[in-house]
């Protein structure tokens, strides 16, 4: 990693009512690191993390790094065989956790690895920085830095293997290209294991700047973030494009009060213009950033600045020690305006897929183009360069879709899907929906039981993976090749139960709210917002368009506690 020249006098992290400062930070880390060296954390060595995103986190984070080891995020709400899995592929040999966190790692992960409880304590004095003469071998720019899991085609996940040059290059290139200070103020939200994360974690202690953290659980709660925007002057935020939307449509006008915003990035799926324009329309100093790349090029490899009045937005031009190639299926180069697929390379291309030198292989290929030696990195995106010299991103070519900036193999969902007893045939697809976009499962026979089913796929993958609409069919409609023909999939209905009526005017209001919001006739008092096409996404929006209907403050949280209009309104009843 980079060694910050500047020292702010400012607090370096931010925390609810928690600050830490500089000299703090430094010291901590350096003695968890020494910690962690003691029992063996050296150059190759994996470390999971499994904490919620705090301070202790970060400083666990970074002494990792410093102790010359790489981070392995992990989640414990995380099904415990994937876990498990995750831990076993990386290599992982030891667990960092906060005090609380111990009983429960120590049951999911002690017979894979050790378990090193992290108390937070200050350190008695000024510890002195860690060097090359305490850790047990120098750090060198291929050793590894973290390992990332995205989903996989198999049934599995990959883990990407990213290398400290690749991290390095990729924070100097954000620091240089955006002028970044000690006089910045960062917002840390992005879930630990979503690769923007990393530069959020990095970005503000490389540059020596000020990093709040939003708190756990209410990264998706557009109030809670303009409240830390406001409260803490922060500067530089990124934002999935879908929560881009949503923040614009919840805050509206007041996203004026939050002009000490001067850089917004977005990544993780297509920006679309009118998106753009709604936030530059109130914060027209604001720089909007639209960047794209894979975590298998350390997250950044193309970016542009969106233009006020730009009616599409291309994911633009290489980064610094990036390069970009759009080829054919020869390998050979398309002309400009042709798509095909792009492939990446240069200094920020990650080892590889750790425990998978095939997967490695198939999408790290030699450069026709560069050195002996050199690679690219096969994306499976669909592109082409315009007239401008700016690439346009066009699409997959294979089953894998962004899910609210997630990346997802639709070959995972439905492997798990057919495994489920009393499942013959499976398939999944994400369709769009006036509430945000939905992942549909579909299963056959008709007589699947969809509860058994969904209980299963909870003991196996993530959250954001699993199914929140079922269609069930007799039997599944195949090509002439017998594979599931897609096209032909039914879309699904987003039904209610019985039709309970309003019965006060503020069950009238809300139900009101919710039908514009997801696009139907009418709604059931008793009818779960979810249920009827509502995603995480707009769970945010009808917390805000209640809470100016009725005057009374409703959080993202209260929807999920409480989603239906009586149970919401019940939930809600005596706030001022």
């Amino acid at each position: 990693m980079i060694d910050p020249g500047n020292r702010s006098s400012r607090p370096v992290i931010i925390h609810g009512s928690r600050e830490v400062s500089r000299r703090e930070f430094d010291s901590r880390v350096a003695m968890l690191a020494r910690e962690l060296i003691a029992r063996g954390v050296r150059s190759e060595v994996a470390v999971g993390i499994q904490m919620d995103r705090s301070i202790e986190q970060v400083i666990a984070i970074h002494a990792v790094i410093t102790a010359g080891g790489h981070f392995v995020p992990l989640d414990a709400q995380l099904p415990v065989d994937r876990s498990r899995y995750m831990v076993s592929t990386a290599g992982v040999r030891l667990v960092v956790v906060t005090g609380s966190g111990r009983a429960e790692a120590a049951d999911r992960f002690g017979d894979l690895a050790d378990i090193h409880v992290f108390d937070g304590s200050d350190p008695a004095g000024d510890e002195p920085p860690v060097t090359d003469a305490d850790r047990a071998a120098p750090v060198r720019p291929d050793n590894a830095a973290f390992t990332l899991f995205t989903s996989g085609s198999t049934g599995r996940p990959k883990a990407v293997v990213i290398t400290h040059e690749g991290v390095a290059n990729r924070l100097e290139a954000d620091a240089e290209q955006y002028d970044l200070s000690d006089e910045d103020v960062f917002l840390y939200k992005a879930p630990i294991n979503f690769d923007v994360a990393v530069r959020e974690v990095f970005l503000p202690v490389t540059v020596g700047a000020t990093m709040v953290i939003a708190e756990h659980g209410m990264h998706g709660d557009p109030a809670h973030l303009a409240d830390l925007i406001r409260r803490h002057g922060v500067t530089v935020v990124h934002f999935v494009p879908a929560m881009l939307a949503a923040f614009n449509e919840v805050l509206g006008a007041r996203l004026g009060e939050l002009n000490s915003l001067r850089l917004v990035m977005t990544g993780g799926e297509a920006l679309t213009a009118p998106v753009a324009r709604d936030l530059m329309a109130y914060l027209p100093e604001t720089r909007v950033q639209n960047q794209y790349g894979p975590a298998e090029a350390s997250i950044v490899a193309t970016v542009h600045r969106v233009d006020a009045d730009s009616r599409t937005v291309p994911i633009g031009t290489p980064t610094r020690w990036v390069e970009a190639y759009v080829l054919d299926d020869l390998l050979d180069i398309a002309p400009t305006g042709v798509p095909g697929e792009l492939y990446l390379g240069g200094k920020q291309l990650a080892r590889g897929y750790a425990g998978r030198a095939d997967l490695t292989a198939d999408r790290f290929v030699a450069d026709p183009f560069g050195e002996p030696g050199a690679r690219l990195y096969r994306t499976g995106d669909r592109a082409r360069w315009n007239t401008e010299g700016q690439l346009e991103y066009l699409g997959r070519n294979d089953f894998q879709v962004k899910l609210r900036g997630q990346r997802l193999e639709l070959g995972e969902v439905e492997a798990a899907l057919a495994a489920a007893p009393g499942v013959l045939h499976a398939a999944a697809t994400v369709v769009d929906t006036p509430g945000g976009q939905q992942l549909v499962g579909y299963l056959a026979p008709h007589d699947v039981d969809v509860d058994a089913v969904a209980a299963g796929l909870a003991a196996r993958l993530p959250e954001y993976m699993r199914p929140t609409t079922w269609v069930r069919l007799e039997s599944m409609p195949l090509n002439t090749s017998g594979k599931v023909d897609r096209r032909s999939l039914p879309a699904p209905e987003f039904g209610a139960s019985e039709f309970v009526a309003p019965e006060t005017p503020d069950e009238e209001a809300v139900a009101r709210l919710f039908a514009d919001l997801l696009g139907l006739e009418q709604v059931s008092v008793n009818d779960s917002f979810f249920d009827l096409g509502g995603s995480s996404l707009s769970a945010a929006r009808i917390a805000a368009r209640v809470s100016d209907e009725l005057g009374v403050e409703v959080t993202v949280r209260d929807v999920f506690d409480a989603p239906s209009v009586r149970e919401l309104l019940s939930a809600t009843s005596g706030r001022g």
